[in-house]
């Protein structure tokens, strides 16, 4: 029987993160294979333009052209179920925020320009499968993940139909130093980083894909919580003379070479339900538009 107390039964937990695993591991072949797919070809679930080659082109579309954001081509896995799911929906003349249904397709478009309704439902678990952040943190919800980023996007967005959810994501998305104890909201975390250990969050982790970045945090994390120098691999008998030869050496803003942590293993999480992680997606896309303004 799978259950009870972790130290009461350790083979249940073990055979738990076995499983976990292993489905990280199938989910991982299914979305590298979907991101260097060259071959896809897809109709607009709004205008019904015809797009081939890679999805990233759709996916921009829908951004650029009909303000639908769902995240970072890379986070999404079994892409064609999830568009087709989306496309079954307003097929059904339904709001794909708040899920009413309309009498005609220019009455549904009408209401979710003005009510801001461009985005997914996020109390609907029906999309979690899709994103693939969710089998690295399986008890975070997919929409907290997508919450900072979008929160204020959207300003004709009726501000008293988000302060309940705002709130609660506030409390929940504290996301813990990549060297020290400290603890904040992510963009507070960044300046933290910044000012404190000379880090540059943006410019060390935002400038590699998405998937090299789950990597790297991941191997950061792992070094640190061994007393090891993420850059040349020294051993430290205690936490805090690694943290000196980090700062006397440089190697706390030293990128390690790519063959150190663009392994697998990588995309397992150091810690469980590691905030940091939540907030990869999107931001690289963020800055890149804000240098080329």
């Amino acid at each position: 029987m799978i259950g009870g107390n972790d130290e009461h039964f350790p083979e249940d937990s073990e055979l738990r993160k076995r499983i976990k695993e292993s489905n990280l591991k199938s989910i991982l072949i299914q979305s590298e294979m979907e991101r260097n797919d060259e071959l896809f070809s897809r109709n607009c679930i709004f205008c019904r333009k015809v797009f081939t080659g890679n999805r990233i082109q759709l996916f921009d579309h829908l951004t650029t052209c009909h303000n639908l954001n769902v995240g970072h081509p890379d986070n999404i896995v079994n892409c064609k179920q999830f568009l087709d799911l989306l496309d079954q929906k307003l097929t059904q003349l339904q709001c794909l925020y708040c899920e009413k249904t309309f009498k005609s397709w220019q009455i549904l478009k009408e209401h979710m320009r003005k009510k801001g309704h461009k985005l997914l439902n996020p109390n609907n678990r029906e999309y979690d499968k899709f994103y693939l952040i969710n089998y690295l943190s399986p008890e975070k919800h997919w929409q907290e993940v997508k919450l900072e980023s979008d929160k204020y996007e959207d300003n004709n967005c009726d501000e008293n139909d988000w302060n309940d959810w705002c709130e609660e994501s506030d409390q929940q998305n504290q996301c813990i130093c990549l060297f020290c104890d400290f603890c904040s909201q992510f963009n507070e975390l960044k300046q933290h980083l910044l000012q404190t250990h000379k880090f540059d969050f943006d410019s060390i982790i935002l400038k590699l894909d998405f998937y090299l970045r789950i990597k790297l945090i991941n191997y950061i994390r792992r070094s640190i919580h061994e007393k090891r120098c993420h850059k040349c691999e020294e051993s430290f008998a205690y936490c805090d003379d690694l943290i000196v030869h980090l700062d006397f050496s440089g190697h706390i803003i030293e990128v390690p070479e790519k063959s150190q942590y663009d392994l697998p293993e990588y995309f397992f999480s150091t810690y469980e339900n590691d905030n940091l992680l939540h907030f990869l997606d999107n931001e690289n896309d963020d800055n890149e538009e804000e240098n080329k303004d």
